[in-house]
């Protein structure tokens, strides 16, 4: 059975302005409750269904705690504004995307999660199937196309003479360090710069301390791919 109000709830039936303020939010921002528990640091009592018993009118007793925690997660999200698409705006997207050959899901992995982009949505738009666009999603996806290059490839010597060598400290060092300078993981370093005989897993497993070993060239490839970004 549902829990009795306590004299400190949010009662929605006599203060209708409150469950207003809370809808005003989630249209200024639109953002729903699957975000907001991933990502606007919510009490645990806060679970997607409760948010949306909430805003349904289900949960007509909220705690104030609860109250005001909604309103401060969602004091953390900008403003979201919808611009229309135009044919010129997406005939720039289809050239650009098109003759430099971008995958759609690497344009849609490139976006922040809390704007709930996808390729689903980038169809969308592309096929004019909606007429408009949260104005940041918009503005990202063309900055992304925009500075977009396609992978480079680069090249291993193979040769018989490819030496193995250790590991060190001072190499680990260095590459963490570039990952944490690029904010750049290494699958998503591989995606922009292919590096012969080389694999995410294989940098992981570098380090994580699994191999002790590795030819010098891809250790110094990898290097030479994170200086470039």
């Amino acid at each position: 059975m549902p829990r009795k109000p306590l004299i400190t709830d949010i009662d929605l039936n006599r203060t209708p302005k409150a469950l207003t303020k809370l809808v005003e939010e989630q249209k200024r921002t639109d953002i729903g409750a699957r975000t907001l528990v991933k990502y606007g640091n919510l009490p645990g009592s806060l679970t997607e269904s409760r948010i949306y018993n909430i805003f349904s009118g289900l949960v007509k007793y909220p705690s104030k705690q609860e109250y005001e925690a909604l309103l401060n997660a969602y004091a953390k999200f900008p403003s979201r504004n919808r611009i229309p698409l135009s044919a010129q705006k997406i005939n720039q997207l289809k050239t650009q995307i098109e003759e430099k050959r971008i995958p759609k899901a690497t344009i849609a992995k490139s976006l922040p999660r809390y704007l709930n982009f996808n390729v689903s949505i980038l169809n969308q738009w592309l096929k004019r199937n909606t007429k408009t666009a949260d104005e940041q999603t918009y503005k990202a996806v063309l900055d992304f196309i925009n500075a977009y290059e396609p992978p480079r490839k680069v090249s291993i010597a193979t040769s018989d003479n490819s030496r193995m060598t250790e590991i060190t400290p001072i190499f680990l060092q260095k590459l963490e360090a570039e990952i944490k300078r690029t904010n750049v993981q290494p699958h998503m370093l591989l995606r922009i710069t292919r590096i012969e005989g080389v694999n995410a897993a294989m940098i992981n497993d570098w380090r994580k301390g699994k191999r002790s070993k590795a030819k010098a060239e891809k250790l110094d490839a990898v290097l030479q791919a994170y200086s470039k970004l």
